[in-house]
């Protein structure tokens, strides 16, 4: 199991700083240097925890992936035994 924390709200706070930097840099605007060193280093974390979160996912997605393909290679192990006992049984009836 995979269990991720972080502060959603702080997270989103940074973000919308961001958004709103790039946006005015965009628009040619100045761009709020009020980031202090610990905003800075908050949104660097930010970062990494979402790269280590994307990665996680991949992992997980790929991993449920192989899943799925074990499953259909039983499912058509099932059909196939299936169909082998149906004409085994029909035979038996004749």
């Amino acid at each position: 199991m995979i269990t991720i924390e972080f502060n959603a709200r702080a997270y989103f706070s940074k973000v919308s700083q961001l958004d709103r930097a790039a946006a005015n840099l965009g628009a040619g605007r100045p761009v709020d240097t009020n980031l202090h060193e610990t905003d800075a280093r908050s949104i660097r974390e930010l970062s990494k925890a979402i790269e280590q979160w994307q990665r996680l996912l991949r992992d997980y997605q790929s991993s449920l992936h192989s899943e799925v393909s074990k499953l259909k290679k039983i499912g058509d192990e099932i059909e196939q035994t299936d169909q082998k006992l149906a004409h085994y049984l029909s035979a038996r009836v004749k």
